[in-house]
């Protein structure tokens, strides 16, 4: 891939493909966690904030960098 390819976000050169990529694995981690069995101590809990965190995080670098390009 070029240095053309990639989209500027504040100081680094961002790549959207893996960045979609990851998207659709963290779409897949949450299928796997709604479909599971609950984890004890409260793990299944923790499991699906700390993917919607991702997810948050993927979405907003998207975002920047589709502003920048």
């Amino acid at each position: 891939m070029e240095i053309a390819d990639y989209r500027n976000v504040g100081r680094m050169l961002i790549d959207p493909v893996p960045i979609k990529a990851l998207q659709n694995m963290l779409a897949e981690i949450e299928t796997l966690i709604s479909t599971t069995t609950p984890l004890p101590e409260n793990r299944t809990a923790r499991c699906v904030e700390l993917l919607q965190t991702a997810k948050a995080l993927t979405n907003d670098i998207l975002k920047r960098a589709s502003r920048v390009h």
